[in-house]
């Protein structure tokens, strides 16, 4: 846990998975981190999470894969049509602007709308939806 930039509570989420409680994984990993599928696929979990495993360090045998759990509980997660059960906060007064659209930004925005701010995220560049 102590090696993941977000804090994960990595044995918890691993453990939910083993029970095949993957809706309770995935909600563990986006408690601390609200881009967890996106984290679980572009994270550098080979010099973080994975190259701090107890595991490994114990058996010397290959670290757990922290990072392919992860993907595993998100993307089930989302396949099966869930949403986040966070409750908005009251509305608070002022605004948030964010600059930049990368995960730090996006994150702190997500953070700061569940806290009740209004938020604005401006990002440089012009993105396409379908």
């Amino acid at each position: 846990m102590a090696a993941c930039p977000t804090h994960i509570d990595v044995p918890r989420f691993i453990k939910k998975i083993a029970q095949g409680n993957l809706r309770g994984s995935a909600l563990t990993i986006l408690d601390a981190n609200i881009l967890g599928a996106s984290c679980a696929r572009v994270c550098p979990v080979n010099v973080l999470c994975e190259g701090a495993c107890v595991f490994s360090s114990f058996t010397n045998k290959q670290p757990i894969e922290i990072g392919r759990l992860q993907r595993h509980a998100m993307d089930a997660f989302w396949r099966d049509g869930a949403e986040l059960e966070r409750k908005a906060a009251a509305e608070r007064p002022g605004r948030v602007a964010c600059i930049g659209a990368g995960p730090a930004s996006l994150s702190f925005a997500a953070e700061m709308r569940m806290q009740g701010f209004r938020v604005t995220v401006f990002e440089q560049r012009r993105f396409l939806a379908d």
